[in-house]
């Protein structure tokens, strides 16, 4: 076909080459990886033949000469198999695994610019590679499946192998399916989003109506007692009549207005639930099974066995269970670095498993189970184990844990520190593949992220299994990332109706409160660091960005210092810190791991209708006061954002960090008031971090407020011998008795 075409038309073709291919190389890499470990049944081999075949017709069709010519290469070879004609051998698997990379390239440079264009050398020289195969000598008695299903030498039925979820059977469903671009989804997605926002802004037309009902109403009521009067002093009758008429008249505007708001209600909740339906059949657009994502482990995992010279074996359970698309995309990579953990650490050679009475073959299992809102994944190896031993050398050697802190280690604890960066889980494994104690700390922070948890068993000699948690969607929302007073903050994008830079001339002040005119309107306005007792916001004369909110609760202007991004942020709940902090709904972890807390409209605006807020700063700056600073030391995120919202809230300066060690070096670069110390944390728990500071001359005298889960008698008595002055539980905590114990020292 001629190949100069650059239309619209040939380029969706070859997009769809492209996605077909790819289909076809995931699939015959599957089969082949299957073959290797004798699970091919006689149709999965036929299914290799077949899917070479397609790919090298497609490819001829559309000029991509170069593919075609190493799939037809790799179909041969099929045939061959087929015929009897080429021996099984693992080189069988390594040539063709490496042409189908080859192809893999091909396929994604195809467009009809490069159809038509002949192999390069080192692709020639593959696919002749791939060709000699062809030329393997003998009939082999080594087959696999497939081939010894055709029958045996003396005609006798075969046994077929037992059945394999990679063994080429057809698939059972027939249901139909279409490819959808997953950008094209979430522009039916962000349309969703703005059928919200129309439903929003029905809300508030409704609202409207209803008002102008009300006055109506009013109206009515109040001509019928004229009415009334005049009726009873029986004078001026035709401006009685006149007023009557009226009255009837604005009775049946007020009857049809009534009537327009009890339909247009009852339209708005068949609206609200149509969306919600719909709403949830996109969520469920969005779910695609785990087969892709645990498939996509067969080929790293077999290839850097055979670079380590070791015999590995993955099998996949639980492939059915489905998971948000955009998770599976951020879940790869951690999960990755845990399998290649297993069989770079775990797996032993094939010697030391004998020696140890294991199976020569490695075993690494990977499995996905629904939990409720939730999705379990392990990744088990029947290898050697943990050594931590090993692991303690590395972490004391990267100044993770101090050597007098190492015996007092329990084994969890000790499994626990190969996610502390630099750790490594095996002597001598810095090399290439091995990495060099990178990895799994990056897997804990990636599955933090997700809002997920990681955990690790291992027993010496039996092995190792990792299981992750993550949720089976992850939520997001569309908002405008904010500043006031120094602090980032996002506002949902659902409540915001416009935003645009405020000059003074657009400020007035109305029964003595400041107001905002903007298009003859005039807003409640606000300054955000007002309403979260931050301190000063923008100055009127800065031009600070006002950004005009909606919602059930009202509508107010809410001046902000900068807006610096628009955009959708990926969201984790509050939890129990959700009641003590009205203003938000939930937060935004950011790539640096800062937590930025998104706010909730309704809250603040009604904060700004209805509270008393300084909006300006004052023209005569009082005098300036040292506000008292509190370092706040938790390994717990929650618990640390918790604990900095509410002494912020309360005037504090607040510094943290996330053990006892980090404490120390804070507290020698700045000056502290208190410190709110938890007991339990790596690498310097709170017992010991207390009992250095009271040895201290400098911080002897420094308060010392106890906040921990560690509420047993005997573990309070050990807090205050080591000097803490208060002991305050969690399980108990109320925000009020926090502000008014650390009121007692500072």
């Amino acid at each position: 076909m001629a190949t100069g075409r650059t239309n619209d038309g040939i380029e969706e073709v070859f997009g769809l080459f492209r996605a077909e291919g790819r289909e076809h190389v995931t699939r015959i890499t599957e089969l082949l990886l299957a073959w290797e470990h004798g699970d091919l049944q006689a149709e999965g081999l036929e299914e290799l033949f077949r899917a070479a075949h397609s790919l090298k017709g497609s490819a001829s069709t559309l000029g991509v000469d170069d593919v075609a010519e190493l799939a037809h290469a790799v179909e041969d070879v099929f045939g061959g198999v087929k015929r009897g004609e080429v021996p099984y051998a693992a080189e069988t698997n390594t040539e063709i695994l490496a042409a189908l990379d080859e192809i893999s390239r091909l396929i994604e440079e195809a467009s009809p610019e490069t159809a038509g264009r002949e192999l390069s050398a080192p692709a020639a020289a593959l696919g002749a590679r791939v060709r000699r195969l062809l030329a393997g000598g003998e009939r082999s008695d080594v087959q696999p499946a497939s081939a010894a299903a055709a029958g045996s030498k003396k005609g006798e039925p075969e046994t077929p192998p037992p059945p394999s979820g990679a063994g080429g059977r057809k698939p059972a469903s027939t249901e139909e399916t279409v490819r959808l671009p997953v950008d094209k989804l979430d522009t039916v997605i962000d349309g969703f989003s703005e059928l919200w926002e129309e439903k929003f802004r029905n809300d508030e037309f409704r609202r409207r109506l209803g008002g102008a009902a009300a006055a109506a109403r009013a109206a009515s009521k109040t001509l019928e007692e004229a009415l009334e009067m005049y009726r009873r002093r029986g004078e001026a009758r035709e401006f009685f009549d006149r007023v009557e008429r009226t009255a009837e008249a604005v009775g049946s505007v007020d009857r049809t207005m009534r009537g327009l708001d009890f339909d247009f209600h009852a339209a708005g909740k068949r609206f609200e639930l149509d969306l919600e339906s719909f709403g949830d059949e996109l969520g469920r657009l969005r779910m695609a099974p785990l087969r892709s994502l645990f498939r996509s482990f067969r080929r790293p995992v077999r290839d850097l066995a055979l670079k380590l010279g070791k015999n590995v074996r993955l099998d996949i359970i639980g492939e059915e269970n489905e998971l948000d698309k955009t998770v599976i995309e951020l879940i790869k990579d951690p999960l990755n670095h845990v399998l290649r953990n297993a069989v770079v650490h775990g797996i032993e050679e094939e010697a030391a498993r004998r020696a140890a009475g294991k199976p020569p073959e490695g075993h690494v299992l990977v499995s996905g189970t629904r939990i409720g809102s939730r999705l379990l994944i392990e990744v088990e190896d029947d290898g050697r184990g943990l050594d931590l031993e090993q692991v303690k050398k590395a972490a004391l050697a990267e100044g993770v844990i101090r050597a007098e802190a190492v015996d007092s280690l329990s084994a969890e604890e000790a499994t626990r520190l190969i996610f502390e960066p630099g750790v490594t889980t095996l002597a001598g494994t810095a090399t290439e593949v091995g990495g060099r104690g990178v990895g799994l700390d990056v897997v804990a922070a990636n599955v933090a992220a997700l809002g997920g948890t990681v955990d690790v068993w291992s027993e010496g000699g039996v092995g190792t299994r990792f299981t992750i948690q993550i949720p089976l969607t992850i939520a997001t929302a569309r908002g405008m990332l904010v500043e006031a007073a120094g602090r980032r903050f996002i506002v949902p994008a659902s409540a915001i109706r416009r935003a645009e830079l405020a000059s003074a001339e657009d400020f007035e002040t109305v029964e003595g409160k400041p107001v905002l005119r903007y298009q003859g309107r005039i807003f409640a306005v606000g300054r955000l660091a007002a309403v979260l007792d931050l301190g000063e916001g923008p100055s009127v004369e800065s031009r600070p960005t006002a950004l005009f909110l909606s919602s059930p609760a009202g509508e107010v202007a809410l001046l902000v210092s900068e807006v610096r991004a628009e955009g959708e942020f990926l969201t984790k709940d509050l939890g129990p810190a959700a009641a003590l902090m009205p203003y938000f709904g939930a937060a935004h972890v950011t790539g640096e791991g800062e937590v930025v807390l998104i706010l909730n409209p309704d809250a603040v605006i009604r904060a700004i209708l209805t509270r008393e807020v300084k909006w300006l700063p004052s023209e005569a700056p009082a005098a300036e006061v040292r506000k008292q600073t509190i370092l706040v030391v938790d390994d717990s995120l929650t618990t640390r954002v918790l604990e900095k919202n509410i002494l912020e809230a309360a005037g504090y300066e607040v510094i943290v960090a996330t053990d006892g060690d980090e404490a120390l070096e804070l507290l020698n670069t700045e000056p502290c008031d208190l410190a709110v110390v938890d007991i339990q944390m790596p690498r310097m728990d709170g017992y010991e971090l207390t009992r250095r500071i009271r040895a201290s001359s400098e911080f002897r005298d420094l308060p010392v407020v106890v906040v921990t889960s560690m509420d047993t008698e005997r573990e309070m008595a050990q807090g205050l011998e080591a000097g803490a002055d208060a002991y305050i539980k969690k399980s108990r905590f109320d925000q009020r008795e926090f502000l008014e114990v650390i009121g007692q020292f500072i």
